[in-house]
């Protein structure tokens, strides 16, 4: 939550730098929490987490949100609820999903649940012969994305 003295671009600046980033054995890397700012955003990190255990790919997804709504706006623009639900639906969300079949359909098949959409009729509505499988498997990717920052951006703006 925002306090008086500090703006939305402040706490997801926070949230930016609670983050280090270290690379495993295989040479994946994956991003953690630093020890100081578990306190302040286990919680958080969990939430959007939704109902699936730690995971790099929410890991890497949160963090890649913070910055892409850091870096959408010029340092003198303000930050708001409302021009960063935008950019979230209108850009970020799309630029932030897997272009690749294969990625695509593992994400899904790393957590089952992740190939129900919450919102079908989003999807109905696009329905027709040319819409294959790794479209509508990209269409998922991105609304949890944008359900992911909408619960980030709600989480700090939520006492305004």
């Amino acid at each position: 939550m925002i306090t008086k003295t500090e703006t939305l671009r402040d706490q997801l600046q926070d949230l930016n730098d609670s983050f280090n980033q270290e690379r495993r054995e295989d040479n994946s890397c994956y991003f953690f929490l630093k020890d100081e700012s578990k306190n302040k955003y286990q919680d958080l990190i969990r939430e959007l987490h939704m109902d699936e255990v730690p995971n790099d790919w929410r890991y890497e997804t949160i963090k890649d949100l913070v910055s892409s709504f850091l870096e959408y706006f010029s340092e003198d623009e303000e930050l708001t609820y409302d021009n960063l639900q935008d950019a979230l639906r209108e850009s970020i969300a799309d630029n932030l999903a897997e272009y690749s079949n294969s990625c695509l359909f593992k994400w899904l098949s790393e957590i089952p649940s992740r190939a129900s959409f919450e919102d079908m009729s989003s999807v109905i509505g696009i329905m027709d012969d040319s819409v294959d499988l790794g479209y509508l498997a990209r269409l998922r990717q991105i609304e949890e994305i944008e359900i992911m920052g909408s619960n980030l951006l709600y989480h700090f703006t939520q006492g305004e």
